[in-house]
């Protein structure tokens, strides 16, 4: 009776290691409208870091 329980036992964590292994990719996924929104911030972050490096540059010349 002991061995089924201690069986009965591993097989609940085989189980439980099981599942989280597939439900853990599946809900770490990004959906395509989230991955576009984070492209978008990036090109606008880019945009605006070059636009305040020009703008830094030229105060920089004008100082000299």
């Amino acid at each position: 009776m002991r061995f089924i329980k201690k069986q009965l036992s591993l097989w609940r964590i085989v189980l439980i290691i099981g599942v989280a292994a597939i439900a853990i990719p599946i809900a770490s996924r990004v959906s395509p409208t989230a991955i576009a929104v984070v492209k978008e911030r990036q090109d606008y972050l880019a945009s605006t870091n070059h636009r305040r490096q020009r703008r830094c540059g030229r105060q920089t010349q004008q100082g000299q």
